[in-house]
């Protein structure tokens, strides 16, 4: 995929997170939502033209449940968040994780971002590396009908931990993503150090 896709995937997402936490009949958040979306996607632009974030190789995303080594953020997927019946959605459910990483020689290169749909608010951690000859595993995990990637390193307090996209065209889908991924991976932190 090319980061070019990665953003009308990302305002799909977006434009669903505000009809999912829109009070029934109401679309006045669409437009809330879709302008912070504009504005994130030109801060995301921004990094990628100033830090690379993205690389000329092997790169990839995860959403919701991110996990950087030392934390966890988590928020609920666009699909659960429509499925439930609570009140005020807007204020239960208004950030938006995010993961951009790539494979950087034997490194692992990794960014997070939490957009809040509500408002403009944004925070980030950018250029997060860990040589991937302290990978110990990687492997998906399935809850409920998502998937999550997590990388294990033997010098991080916790897992790497992310969900894999799950709004894809015909020919793609969530599982083989997470193949590709973990293929990919562990192919480099293999050749790398064997």
């Amino acid at each position: 995929m090319s980061k070019h896709n990665l953003y009308p995937k990302l305002q799909r997402r977006f434009q669903d997170y505000s009809k999912a936490i829109s009070p029934y009949g109401d679309s006045s958040m669409l437009m809330t939502v879709v302008t912070h979306w504009h504005y994130f996607e030109q801060q995301l632009k921004n990094l990628d033209a100033q830090y690379d974030l993205f690389g000329k190789g092997f790169w990839g995303y995860g959403i919701n449940r991110i996990s950087d080594g030392k934390k966890m953020s988590s928020n609920y997927d666009v699909a659960d968040i429509a499925k439930s019946s609570q009140n005020n959605k807007h204020r239960l459910h208004s950030t938006f994780n995010l993961i951009i990483f790539k494979v950087d020689g034997e490194d692992f290169v990794y960014n997070t971002f939490c957009f809040n749909l509500m408002n403009m608010k944004w925070t980030s951690e950018l250029l997060q590396r860990v040589n991937l000859k302290y990978l110990v595993n990687i492997s998906p995990k399935i809850e409920s009908q998502n998937i999550f990637l997590e990388l294990q390193f033997d010098n991080l307090e916790v897992p790497i931990v992310f969900q894999i996209e799950t709004y894809y065209s015909h020919d793609a889908n969530p599982q083989s993503l997470s193949k590709s991924y973990v293929n990919f991976i562990q192919k480099v932190a293999k050749e790398g150090f064997d």
